[in-house]
């Protein structure tokens, strides 16, 4: 477990772990969290994160709703702010994509 924290920063503002995407931070946490929590050994059932699946590093805020920030007239640093949170969470839910995730997922 102490090989894991070494890999994460803290936020004091959320009060939470944080870290880059990674294959290996990946494995990290399931290792070090096996058996304490079963959100993490069902979270990828029936896929294999790693392999054959569009990895986070690729994972892009659709055009669509760059294109509706635009429409809206945000400013540009507005429109940057809005789209680095929109990828944040969808690397949260990764893998599901844009289109998959529901109001369930949002809230929860």
């Amino acid at each position: 477990m102490d090989n894991l924290i070494t890999c994460l920063k803290m936020s004091a503002t959320h009060r939470c772990f944080y870290g880059k995407y990674s294959t290996e931070l990946l494995f990290k946490l399931q290792d070090g969290l096996k058996g304490s929590d079963p959100l993490i050994e069902d979270r990828f059932k029936g896929q294999n994160p790693f392999v054959g699946e569009k990895m986070a590093e690729t994972i892009s805020v659709p055009a669509s709703y760059r294109d509706e920030l635009i429409k809206r007239r945000y400013s540009k640093s507005t429109r940057e702010n809005y789209e680095a949170q929109f990828k944040a969470f969808l690397e949260f839910v990764f893998p599901k994509t844009a289109d998959a995730c529901s109001d369930k997922d949002i809230h929860d």
